[in-house]
């Protein structure tokens, strides 16, 4: 009991300073301020920016199908990537089909799938970064998570190429929780020693093959695809928990923002996902010409 109460207590003293590390963006006369320590790191490099789709770029939506790229989000977006200032990376846990018919023509980079499948800014062919073998998890994982979508009423699995979610964003609050926990901790177990990562995110558990993870995808896009004549300082955007991967992932000297409260890794916090193009905007603003 006093081992489980102290460790209370250090998640407790973890939080705050999580909290207290990062630095706000706030708003001033409508324009976004930056702040003097993110400023200094643009002025010499232009920014290249790993940007999260839901609840980054878009708002988050009750069912995912509805998360569609707003008209205006995409002028704005396009206006800014016009300037030739910021380079742009999409890195999201969607699929590649729907991050194409979202983001064509915009002149972005795009990773799907947490990095799973990586599509090169005006290329026609997506690559794929899993090698390991899906089969040895997938049918599995997917019979588990059927299981629970018949058990909890509103919620749903979505298939992926390389990994299953299970949605209750519409279900009963309370009931759906506590089934999500039981979901989580029968996937870890029946599925352990495999190639596959377990994952919670915001009303959705997702088993995924193990390469696709957005700190992985980072790590090897600064590494292997961008060209050293090229290099840009890094700026990693994202609100939940796949994007505090990316966070950790990023080389020194790199700019990570989080979107929304709550503890992060990241140095600086936007209030809200409405906020983000004018923060990008800032930013183009900001970047050497």
């Amino acid at each position: 009991w006093a081992n489980s109460f102290l460790g209370s207590l250090d998640n407790i003293k973890l939080y705050r300073r999580k909290l207290q590390q990062r630095v706000e963006i706030h708003s001033r006369n409508g324009k976004l301020d930056l702040p003097d320590g993110l400023k200094a790191s643009l002025a010499l490099k232009k920014p290249l920016i790993l940007l999260d789709y839901d609840g980054t770029l878009v708002p988050i939506h009750e069912r995912p199908g509805d998360a569609v790229l707003p008209a205006a989000t995409r002028k704005m977006l396009s206006s800014v990537l016009e300037e030739h200032k910021v380079e742009i990376v999409v890195v999201s846990g969607r699929q590649r089909k729907f991050l194409s018919e979202q983001l064509k023509d915009l002149g972005v980079s795009l990773a799907a799938e947490h990095g799973a499948m990586y599509l090169e800014k005006g290329a026609t062919r997506w690559e794929s970064l899993v090698h390991s073998d899906k089969q040895s998890w997938f049918p599995l994982a997917r019979k588990i998570m059927q299981d629970y979508a018949l058990r909890v009423p509103g919620s749903f699995v979505e298939e992926k190429e390389f990994a299953l979610s299970w949605h209750y964003r519409q279900s009963p609050n309370e009931f759906a929780n506590y089934q999500a926990k039981k979901l989580h901790e029968e996937l870890e177990l029946g599925l352990a020693n495999l190639p596959v990562a377990i994952l919670g995110g915001k009303k959705v558990i997702e088993a995924r093959a193990v390469e696709a993870n957005k700190g992985t995808f980072a790590r090897w896009y600064v590494d292997d695809v961008v060209q050293e004549n090229e290099k840009r300082v890094v700026v990693a955007i994202g609100d939940d928990q796949t994007d505090e991967d990316m966070f950790n992932s990023v080389p020194p000297g790199s700019v990570t923002v989080k979107i929304g409260k709550g503890p992060t890794e990241a140095q600086y916090c936007l209030a809200s996902q409405s906020e983000l193009m004018g923060f990008l905007r800032s930013l183009s603003e900001s970047a050497p010409s």
